[in-house]
């Protein structure tokens, strides 16, 4: 199970065992996590494909959850297939880099610095035109 399905879970998890009423529909044997999550990518996809230009599309949870709960409340829903296998979601899981990648990025920064000093250095030098200073003695012809 990928981590946003469980995530999905966790969720329909909670709401089946406070909301008696979705508990029934979350039982469905028809229904499946998997199924749902391909709903939901599906959907999104074609939220994208229906912004004009647009690379990606931000929901908040709240609207993932929500058709989440879609899925298991209609009967009659056909999940669309995707025709490109695309990562769909980036979930909010922050990354940290081990003291190892810290280095090597570190150095590589250094290096960027050090090479783009190198180039500045014989970079020909451009002159500015020195302008002439006004004359101290005013003519009265």
């Amino acid at each position: 199970m990928t981590p946003f399905e469980q995530t999905i879970k966790a969720y329909l998890d909670k709401r089946a065992a406070e909301d008696e009423q979705f508990a029934k529909s979350y039982a469905k044997p028809s229904k499946s996590i998997e199924e749902c999550c391909k709903y939901i990518e599906a959907e999104v996809c074609d939220l994208v494909a229906n912004k004009s230009g647009a690379q990606s599309y931000g929901m908040t949870d709240e609207e993932v959850y929500g058709l989440a709960v879609h899925y298991y409340d209609e009967d009659d829903i056909k999940v669309k297939t995707l025709k490109a296998k695309a990562e769909v979601f980036k979930t909010n899981v922050t990354y940290t880099p081990t003291d190892e990648e810290k280095a090597e990025a570190r150095e590589a920064a250094l290096k960027q610095l050090q090479q783009e000093a190198y180039n500045e250095l014989r970079a020909p030098k451009k002159q500015k035109p020195v302008e002439k200073a006004p004359s101290a003695q005013t003519s009265l012809f």
